[in-house]
């Protein structure tokens, strides 16, 4: 009678405590960490990283019978929550640096526009000069084309410096009240301050005014994935401990083990 590999390493698994406590410790973290992803979204990184952890130990232990196949199904859907709420908060982060672009693009033309309006006699007459004949000798026409093309070189500069000023400005403070409303996420809290900062000073904008709905309902997305997500590790937990219903379906979902030899 000889063991087969599968056997030897089903025996291997059952035998490996570590797994176990290792799986029970970083699913009890992703259930504190998910009550904290709602406050501080950076910290879904951490839960997505262990949830992936603790679905691959109970996969490997409902393959080999060692382990129930819903502790599985309850983390893959504990994952999925997570990258929802993962997914929003970079959805705000990218809608905070469009909404910069597009902010900058605004500033450039009304600024450039502003020091066209400033200068419009000075290059007109420039455009004369450089367009006379006559007794308008050569180098006077080079002088007012110089003249003409450094006012409009100037305005162009004055544009640029409008837009680098709107990408490069650091993000708005917030208050207490506003870093509550972003339940306590400091940088998410300044990025929806600035998006909708730039929305209110560009009232003309479509695009900054939907930039803005969408953040806000990203940041609910956000809040609401996490809140699941916790509730849904929490409802495990506490049914697994108060009930032996509960207990009773995982063990009617785990793989029978086969015998541990073969001839």
């Amino acid at each position: 009678m000889k063991d087969s590999w599968w056997n030897d390493f089903k025996a291997w698994v059952a035998d490996a405590e570590w797994l176990s406590k290792f799986a029970e410790i970083a699913s009890w973290a992703c259930t504190v960490l998910s009550f904290v992803a709602i406050l501080f979204p950076p910290a879904g990184f951490i839960v997505m990283a262990l949830t992936i952890a603790t679905i691959a130990i109970n996969a490997l232990q409902a393959a080999t019978g060692n382990g129930s196949w819903l502790n599985v199904v309850m983390d893959l859907g504990a994952l999925k929550l997570a990258r929802v709420g993962t997914k929003a908060a970079k959805a705000i982060a990218g809608l905070q640096k469009k909404s910069r672009s597009t902010a900058a693009g605004l500033a450039k033309e009304r600024a450039a526009g502003a020091a066209s309006d400033a200068n419009k006699g000075a290059r007109q007459a420039a455009a004369r000069g450089e367009r006379k004949r006559g007794g308008t000798s050569g180098n006077q026409r080079k002088k007012d084309r110089a003249r003409r093309l450094r006012m409009e070189q100037e305005n162009r500069k004055a544009g640029n410096n409008a837009a680098e000023e709107v990408k490069d400005a650091e993000l708005p403070e917030i208050t207490q009240k506003e870093r509550l409303g972003a339940l306590g996420d400091k940088t998410l809290g300044s990025q929806l301050k600035d998006i909708r900062k730039l929305r209110d000073g560009n009232p003309g904008s479509a695009e900054l005014a939907e930039n803005t709905q969408k953040a806000e309902h990203h940041l609910r997305v956000n809040q609401r994935a996490w809140a699941a997500s916790a509730a849904l590790d929490a409802s495990d937990k506490a049914l697994e401990s108060a009930t032996d219903t509960y207990p009773g379906a995982k063990d009617a979902v785990t793989s029978p083990t086969p015998g541990t030899s073969q001839w």
